[in-house]
């Protein structure tokens, strides 16, 4: 296995936990502003990791919340209403704009220290 796939499936595994931690907030403290920018702070912080298709942090982290609230409706009997249930995929948004800021601070993060790493911009000769 080779190491860019082994920390791909580190990030994977951490998107995975930071999105039922997310769900767990919402369950105990039923505040979703809390859970929203909880969601947004681990979608920047995996964007920043991985910025390469941010869209995915946000989709992992931001659908686990629903789905720990439906789980603990099930199975723990805790009393969640449909209203809340619903208004946790607001975290969607919340963790788009975390993910693509995370992924906009990487890449003027490598612009600023790797600079060797990025040929400036060649400007279109428009005389010829």
């Amino acid at each position: 296995m080779n190491k860019g796939n082994k920390n791909s499936i580190v990030n994977y595994v951490l998107g995975t936990i930071l999105g039922l931690a997310a769900g767990a907030i919402d369950v105990r403290l039923g505040d979703l502003l809390v859970t929203a920018v909880f969601v947004m702070l681990a979608t920047m912080l995996l964007g920043l990791l991985r910025p390469e298709r941010a869209w995915r942090w946000t989709v992992l982290v931001a659908v686990c919340v629903p789905l720990v609230q439906i789980l603990a409706h099930s199975f723990l009997k805790e009393h969640i209403a449909l209203s809340h249930i619903q208004l946790s995929f607001s975290g969607f948004l919340t963790g788009t704009v975390g993910a693509y800021a995370g992924a906009f601070a990487r890449m003027g993060i490598d612009l600023l220290v790797l600079p060797e790493k990025h040929e400036p911009a060649v400007k279109a000769d428009v005389t010829k």
